[in-house]
């Protein structure tokens, strides 16, 4: 098949797929927020920043690691 007919549905598929991934990011951060103005009565605007924070913090730490991963690996 020629690739100028795959192309709308793949941009639509790709841009489906975007949506999903929004959704899910979102229910984590909600549902991390909730979880903790119920244990720690933290407000819920708190709660999104401090997940948010987070979040931003472990993916530092992962790219760290992967640098530094990288550089030690053998293959």
């Amino acid at each position: 098949m020629p690739r100028s007919i795959l192309e709308p549905s793949a941009v639509s598929l790709w841009f489906l797929c975007e949506i999903a991934i929004c959704a899910c990011d979102l229910a984590e951060v909600l549902g991390s927020a909730i979880a903790l103005k119920l244990l720690f009565h933290i407000p819920l605007i708190a709660g999104v920043c401090i997940t948010a924070l987070d979040v931003l913090a472990v993916m530092y730490l992962q790219t760290k690691a992967f640098a530094t991963s990288k550089r030690s690996s053998c293959f």
